[in-house]
């Protein structure tokens, strides 16, 4: 699990990412703004994913990584 500022990410051990909380910056990687009060499935393929207080970076497994959320001081 990683936590946000009021977002968290749930990795699960069959490699699904889930979300849930605040969504205004898009910060739960859904492509909406709309907060998310129970968890929602993402996407598969996941290896970590870390949080901050607007944004959330994942690395797949494939060795690509996924950004999404606020991005007002390059993060």
């Amino acid at each position: 699990m990683a936590a946000g500022g009021v977002h968290t990410m749930v990795l699960k051990s069959d490699g699904t990412l889930w979300a849930t909380g605040y969504n205004y910056y898009g910060q739960l990687g859904d492509g909406t703004t709309t907060d998310r009060h129970a968890p929602i499935t993402l996407f598969g393929g996941v290896e970590s994913v870390a949080c901050g207080d607007d944004h959330t970076m994942v690395l797949m497994k494939d060795g690509t990584l996924r950004a999404f959320g606020g991005n007002d001081a390059g993060q």
